[in-house]
């Protein structure tokens, strides 16, 4: 569920309702910008005149009232470089059909290019590109679409990379810490068919987090045996440098954390109905599950609130930290 978008520079200076509409988007659909190299498309803001910066540095501090992390992650998107200046024709947009899926064009090219900024234009060649205005980012069919896939879930039979790479990497690709709040994550702990650990394998590999904290039921496993499992896996990542494990009572996880789910720092979350554990656990999912995205203060302190009430139930004995020098 990751969709890709191109900004014209020009574009950028906008009025703040396109602004608000184009950061609503971004927070609550999940759109990424992908591009090689080191530029952001916080740079590219800093450098436009005082009038507009100053309108995206407002935008972004109100976002920021209600999303702690939404700046620093919008602010560190790669910004995708596409050379506007050979975009005569529409379909000239066919060459960057690897690069991005939605293109945002300022209002002079969009009208030259046959793009009404009054209505939303989608383009369907061979590239699937649809362009739009800034401020039109929200009709767009491709950001439409996301509603759907999120209201069907993930679908029995879907690879695990792709499930991986669709639903969870654009959630991980800038977070430093993960919660993972799965009753039953340890269920197969000891086992060869692990979700769990092919799960923390993959966000050692292609993310950026560091620390890893898991609540979930020990099961009729004892401590020891959890614990010697979890530090045989972490000596082997690189990326992951802290481990904590918190493994309340079964009944306490029935009383706060029915819903199983996994926060991404502050910023954005996920619940899953069957758990990441069952999700992950083979090379094909055997049955299907919910799926739903969570961001805002108001849905991200909900499942903080959960976490707390697990962590204040949890012994002493019941707990442990791995961490590396």
């Amino acid at each position: 569920m990751l969709v890709k978008f191109a900004v014209e520079p020009d574009a950028l200076e906008a009025e703040m309702s396109a602004i608000v509409n184009l950061l609503n988007c971004w927070e609550k659909k999940g759109i990424m910008e992908n591009g090689i190299g080191s530029e952001t498309i916080g740079s590219k803001i800093d450098s436009l005149k005082q009038t507009f910066n100053d309108r995206w540095v407002q935008a972004l501090i109100k976002k920021s009232a209600t999303n702690p992390k939404f700046s620093r992650a919008f602010n560190d998107c790669k910004y995708i470089d596409v050379r506007w200046e050979d975009i005569e024709k529409i379909e000239d947009l066919d060459s960057y059909k690897s690069k991005f899926d939605i293109a945002l064009i300022e209002e002079h090219r969009a009208i030259e290019l046959g793009v009404d900024d009054h209505s939303i234009f989608v383009y369907r060649a061979c590239a699937d590109i649809e362009a739009t205005v800034l401020g039109n980012v929200h009709l767009t069919a491709k950001i439409q679409q996301l509603d759907i896939l999120a209201q069907n879930g993930i679908q029995r039979s879907e690879t695990i990379d792709n499930i991986w790479q669709e639903w969870f990497y654009p959630l991980a690709m800038y977070a430093t810490e993960v919660v993972i709040v799965d009753r039953y994550a340890f269920k197969r702990i000891d086992t060869q068919s692990n979700g769990l650990f092919r799960l923390l394998e993959l966000f050692n590999r292609d993310s950026t987090v560091s620390s890893v904290t898991i609540y979930s039921n020990k099961s009729k496993l004892s401590q020891s045996d959890i614990k010697s499992q979890l530090d045989k896996q972490f000596k082997t990542y690189n990326n992951i440098r802290e481990l904590k494990v918190y493994m309340p009572r079964a009944q306490d996880f029935g009383t706060y954390g029915h819903d199983r789910h996994i926060r991404f720092d502050d910023f954005r979350a996920c619940t899953i109905g069957i758990g990441p554990e069952e999700v992950f656990q083979n090379d094909i999912l055997e049955r299907g599950t919910d799926f739903s995205y969570k961001y805002g203060s108001v849905q991200i302190g909900s499942l903080l609130q959960k976490e707390k009430k697990l962590k204040e139930q949890t012994g002493q004995n019941y707990q442990f930290t791995l961490q590396k020098p």
